[in-house]
């Protein structure tokens, strides 16, 4: 079973209320790529971020870093002192993991580890000989669950309390019998095991109160809460005993944990009235510690536990509560656990709303968490809540235009503009809005990036155009690297020169990214061999990509390989590209151009190029040719996005990513004409595009390929290999209709004409298409 880790301090016991079911993961291989920006949250480094670096922040964000974008839109930081641990609950809330400029940074570090425990066995074992049963976890009764019943802070007081003992010149005989009485504490942690012994009659008086404590925790962590509240009301009383101020705040905490053991599915308890009465009881007993001088050292934790119980007593009180404190000008030293707490309560409000949605027999694609129509009237108030779900939402222009026209606040200016479509109600006020943000405001690039869009889109070319540049030419010095990426694939529909383009369609990765990391938590590439180098690279975004497989034409992608604004490695990427199009195409001025770009760009490639270009003869120059394609599966006549394959070896098959070219996945799709490309030259170019896609998948062309080339060359001694190779294509390749149709026809001439050649012998099957 996967362990259920839960990220707020002060809600521990919260995961008893409504167990955390994280994502089953799929079964591998899982590939690793990289992103130009994140989808689900601020960017790294998380301190950058919390400190008011947030760049453009899309709708699609999760709820913290959207709060910490609120924070700032509303001229209300998050406080110096409130920053690290706002990003721990970032952190937290993504999923711990690598964080670039985050590791190693002491306030970002998880505070709940294993450590406490192994530093309680170690100084145990220097007085007491013999293992000792420790453990954290305990099942849930009549389920499959668990929760963490001994905390590390058990083992940490335990540690610290030994200590003491010792530096007190304890009895040696009196310390092993509270060490004894310990580890019977300890042994209930997991299962029910033994209890502490009572101290005889002669015991010194520090012996027995320590021993009154370690008989009530005993009971606690046995689940006997009637027992240990006992016991720990009776400590309380004795105010002489060191645990009494400690036992006072306990008889509340047995409440607490009692209620929440109590809990059914998604936190609705099974026993509603017992659970009441019981956190009513712990209300009281924690608002007289709050309230009370004599018991200072728990005054403030007992005010914290009171948010608990007010999460569970009141779960939409609560996060109206919340919503204020944590919109508070003061600094909150508690916003880890409030913050945390204010998310999971959204978290619940988002499963009502699905509850909602699904009872009126919604059966959507989308979320149906993304339609505010599935919320309660109540939380659309103008605030915090109505801000966050609003600015997520499908369906929310309407009313995060209201309240934009109702308050001209820049935050839910950016609430309407991100959802707004060219022919929305308004929009040119919100254009003209957008367009007069200050370069000092957080909202300035978000703003005026859907400023720019609305405008392409309504098809105002010029003024988009005019804003995209007065944006490039003078970002603010804050900008994050996700930000630029977005600005500069923008661009690209707008760039007047082929050097334009080129420099905005090179964007550089701000994370990799492994494909079961559903929540963006990130990788390095430390480990990743060949893929190292592109760590620090820039490289094409899709959209680039797109741009130069749809509509340019070769002319162009020849000029790009030869452009000063291309570092070689992308050079390789489109020269190798552009001559497997001209291949394909047939287009032998085009291919012998790109022949001289990929012998100087491409070295790995060399060995099977080589041939090809010290060919003297068209005959073994076009069997080369073939070779060459049929010895390197990475190839196709596609411009690659990112690094495309080269995460593996360019002459093995690769079961994972498709070999030679698969159409399906492609860069292809619409994209529109960028303003260097004449109507002409990009006619070409969609003339291009479409005839490859005619052809089929790559499988079926190279062995159509070799099939003509084998009927005129039937002497040729490269044609039995050719054969080969054009068989074991088919079988590796994406098929379509003329796949299997080929494979049969290259495997029957291979076998029919030359029975004896070893390239036969390697054939043994033939592989049929869809």
């Amino acid at each position: 079973m996967k362990r259920i880790k839960i990220g707020s301090a002060m809600a521990i016991m919260i995961a008893v209320f409504a167990m955390i079911v994280e994502p089953a993961l799929a079964c591998g291989p899982f590939t690793i790529d990289p992103v130009f920006g994140f989808g689900k949250h601020g960017e790294y480094p998380l301190k950058d971020y919390v400190d008011g670096k947030v760049g453009m922040v899309p709708n699609s964000y999760g709820r913290i870093s959207l709060f910490v974008f609120y924070r700032y839109l509303t001229d209300n930081p998050v406080p110096k002192k409130d920053q690290s641990e706002t990003a721990r609950a970032l952190r937290d809330r993504i999923g711990g993991g690598y964080s670039p400029g985050d590791v190693n940074e002491g306030e970002l570090t998880p505070k709940e580890d294993s450590g406490a425990e192994t530093e309680w066995l170690s100084e145990r074992k220097k007085v007491l000989e013999g293992d000792a049963k420790v453990g954290t976890d305990r099942s849930l009764k009549e389920d499959y669950g668990y929760y963490t019943n001994c905390l590390q802070d058990s083992f940490r007081n335990a540690t610290k309390t030994l200590r003491m003992r010792e530096s007190e010149n304890r009895k040696p005989e009196d310390i092993k019998s509270w060490l004894r009485a310990q580890d019977a504490v300890f042994s209930n942690c997991e299962e029910n095991g033994t209890l502490p012994e009572d101290v005889g009659a002669g015991a010194p008086e520090w012996l027995r109160f320590d021993r009154q404590y370690q008989i009530a925790s005993a009971h606690f962590y046995r689940e006997d809460y009637e027992a240990a509240r006992k016991e720990f009301e009776r400590i309380s009383a004795e105010k002489q005993s060191p645990w009494a101020d400690v036992s006072e705040y306990l008889v509340a905490r047995t409440y607490i944990r009692q209620a929440s053991l109590l809990g059914g599915g998604e936190g609705e308890s099974a026993n509603r009235a017992e659970e009441n009465r019981l956190l009513e009881s712990a209300a009281a007993a924690l608002k007289k510690i709050a309230s009370e001088s004599s018991n200072s050292n728990y005054s403030e934790p007992a005010k914290r536990l009171l948010g608990l119980v007010r999460y569970r007593q009141d779960p939409d009180g609560r996060a109206v509560e919340l919503s204020k404190m944590l919109t508070s000008e003061k600094p909150n030293p508690n916003i880890y656990n409030d913050l945390t707490d204010y998310i999971w309560l959204l978290d619940k409000l988002e499963w009502k709303a699905s509850n909602v949605a699904y009872a009126s027999n919604y059966e959507g694609d989308i979320e149906p968490r993304l339609f505010l129509k599935y919320y309660p009237e109540k939380i659309f108030d103008g605030g915090l809540t109505d801000w966050l779900l609003t600015y997520q939402s499908i369906d929310g222009y309407e009313h995060a235009l209201k309240n934009w026209e109702s308050t001209k606040s820049i935050e839910w200016l950016l609430a309407a503009i991100s959802k707004a479509k060219k022919d929305a109600p308004e929009v040119e006020k919100l254009i003209a809005a957008a367009k007069s943000v200050k370069k000092s405001s957080p909202a300035y690039l978000t703003a005026n990036f859907h400023a720019v869009r609305l405008l392409e889109q309504s098809r105002k070319i010029a003024e988009a155009r005019e804003l995209s540049t007065k944006l490039l030419s003078g970002l603010p010095e804050n900008t994050t690297i996700a930000a630029k990426n977005r600005l500069f694939e923008q661009r690209l529909d707008f760039d007047e020169t082929i050097d334009e383009f080129l420099e905005h369609a090179q964007l550089t990765p701000t994370a990799f990214l492994w494909s079961d990391d559903f929540t963006e938590t990130g990788s390095s590439l430390k480990q990743e061999g060949e893929l190292q180098a592109w760590e620090s690279r820039k490289m094409f975004g899709t959209h680039a990509s797109r741009h130069f497989n749809s509509g340019l034409p070769l002319s162009i992608w020849l000029a790009a390989a030869q452009s000063k604004e291309l570092p070689d490695y992308l050079k390789d990427f489109l020269a190798r590209a552009g001559w497997m199009r001209a291949f394909v195409l047939r287009d032998s001025a085009m291919e012998r151009s790109f022949a001289t770009l990929v012998n100087k760009h491409s070295p790995a490639f060399r060995e099977y190029f080589e041939p090809y270009m010290n060919s003297r003869s068209p005959i073994a120059k076009e069997a080369a040719a073939l070779r060459f394609i049929a010895r390197y599966p990475v190839l196709e006549p596609y411009v690659e996005s990112h690094w495309g394959r080269m995460s593996s070896d360019p002459k093995s098959i690769d079961s994972n990513r498709g070999n030679w070219w698969c159409n399906e996945y492609a860069v292809l799709g619409d994209a529109d004409r960028p303003a260097f490309v004449t109507e002409s030259l990009y006619k070409i170019g969609l003339r291009e595009h479409s005839k490859l896609k005619a052809l089929g998948e790559g499988a079926s062309v190279f062995s159509g390929r070799v099939l003509e080339f084998a009927n005129r060359n039937p002497r040729s001694p490269d044609t039995p290999e050719l054969l080969h190779l054009a068989v074991r294509a088919t079988r590796y390749g994406c098929h379509d209709a003329n796949t299997g149709k080929n494979s049969k026809a290259a495997f029957d001439l291979l076998h029919r004409r030359y029975p004896k050649s070893r390239w036969t012998a390697e054939t043994p099957y033939w592989y049929g298409g869809k």
